[in-house]
C-alpha cells in the first residue's frame, strides 16, 4: 500500500516538473483566483473594521428628569450593565454635562451668555448605553420602557433617545447582511470560474498522456493509481500558487497601506497581513489545493471511462 502511494506521489512530482509549461499556466490561473479570494478576505476585514467603529458611535441615550436622584440613576446603570446585550454604560451627571457644554463652547461668547441668563443648570443627567452589537438595541429600549422606570407616579426617565438612531441602526444591520451575502456570492462565482479555467488548463496536460492512460488501464492499473499522479500535480499547483499569492500580498499591503488608512478609519493593511498572515495563508492554501485537486480529478475522469 505504502509502496503504491509512494509511486503515485513520485510520479506526481515527476509530472509536475516534466510539464513545466502546463504547470506554469495552471499555477498562474490559480494565483489569479487566490488573489481574488485574498482580496475578499481583506475587504471583509476592512468592512468589519468600519462597522465596528460605526457601531461604537451609535448608542441609546436615556435622559432623566431634573430632580432624578443620582443614587437611583447609578442603580439603573448597574442593572443595565448586567444585561447580556449591554457592552458599556456611561453616566454623565448634570454638572458634568454643564462642564462639557462650557468646554465645547469656550470660544462662543453668545452661547455662554445665554447660559448665564438662564441662571441655573438646564442640562439633564444621562446614561449612554452601547450594545454588544447593533441588533440588540431594541431589548435595551424595552427594558428602559418598563413601568419601573417610566410610570407616571415615579417616573425619573424623561426620554429615551432611540428613534433618532433607529434608522441608522437598521441601515447598519441591513448593510452588514447585504455585504456578507454579496461577498459569499462573489467568492462562489469566482471559485466556480476558476475551477472551470483550471480544469481546462490541466485537461490540456492530461490530453498529451491519454495514450499512456489507455495502456495503464489495459495492463490492469486501477483508477486510483492512474488518477493519483494527476491529482498530486493539481495539489502541487495549488500549494505553489498559494505561496506565490501570499508573497504577493505583502508588497500590495504595503503599497495600499496609506490610501486605505486615510479612507477607512486607520485600517492598517500591512498590520493585518503581519498579524493575520497565517489565517490568510491557510485560506489561500486550502482553496488552492482544492482547486488543483478537484480540477485534476475531474479532468482525468474522461479518459478513465474509455
Amino acid at each position: 500500500m505504502f509502496t503504491t502511494l509512494g509511486r503515485i506521489v513520485r510520479n506526481g512530482f515527476i509530472g509536475f516538473y516534466r510539464n513545466r509549461t502546463i504547470s506554469i499556466s495552471a499555477i498562474v490561473v490559480i494565483v489569479i483566483t487566490l488573489m481574488i479570494v485574498g482580496g475578499l478576505v481583506y475587504s471583509r476585514a476592512m468592512l468589519k473594521h468600519v462597522l465596528y467603529h460605526m457601531q461604537n458611535r451609535v448608542d441609546v441615550t436615556a435622559y432623566f428628569v431634573l430632580n432624578a436622584g443620582e443614587q437611583d440613576i447609578l442603580k439603573l446603570k448597574e442593572s443595565l450593565e448586567k444585561l447580556p446585550e449591554v457592552k458599556k454604560v456611561e453616566y454623565i451627571s448634570r454638572d458634568q454635562a454643564l462642564e462639557n457644554y462650557k468646554i465645547k463652547n469656550a470660544n462662543d461668547a453668545l452661547a455662554l451668555q445665554a447660559l448665564e441668563e438662564i441662571g441655573q443648570n438646564p442640562f439633564r443627567a444621562t446614561l449612554s448605553i452601547l450594545a454588544q452589537n447593533s441588533g440588540q438595541y431594541e431589548p435595551i429600549v424595552q427594558y428602559l420602557s418598563t413601568n419601573e422606570f417610566t410610570s407616571d407616579k415615579d417616573a425619573f426617565i424623561d426620554k429615551v433617545d432611540y428613534s433618532d438612531n433607529k434608522q441608522i441602526i437598521d441601515q447598519l444591520n441591513n448593510l452588514i447582511g447585504t455585504v456578507e451575502r454579496a461577498g459569499l456570492i462573489i467568492a462562489g462565482i469566482f471559485i466556480l470560474i476558476s475551477i472551470m479555467i483550471t480544469y481546462n488548463t490541466i485537461r490540456l496536460a492530461i490530453y498529451t498522456f491519454r495514450d499512456e492512460i489507455g495502456v495503464m488501464r489495459l495492463v490492469g492499473a486501477n483508477r486510483a493509481y492512474v488518477r493519483g499522479p494527476f491529482v498530486i500535480e493539481g495539489i502541487l499547483y495549488g500549494v505553489v500558487a498559494a505561496l506565490i499569492a501570499l508573497i504577493l500580498f505583502w508588497p500590495i499591503s504595503l503599497y495600499i497601506r496609506g490610501y486605505v488608512a486615510q479612507a477607512l478609519l486607520q485600517f492598517d493593511t500591512l498590520e493585518f497581513y503581519m498579524v493575520r498572515g497565517f489565517f490568510l495563508g491557510a485560506i489561500l492554501l486550502i482553496t488552492g489545493v482544492l482547486l488543483g485537486a478537484v480540477s485534476s480529478y475531474l479532468s482525468v475522469r474522461k479518459y478513465l471511462k474509455r
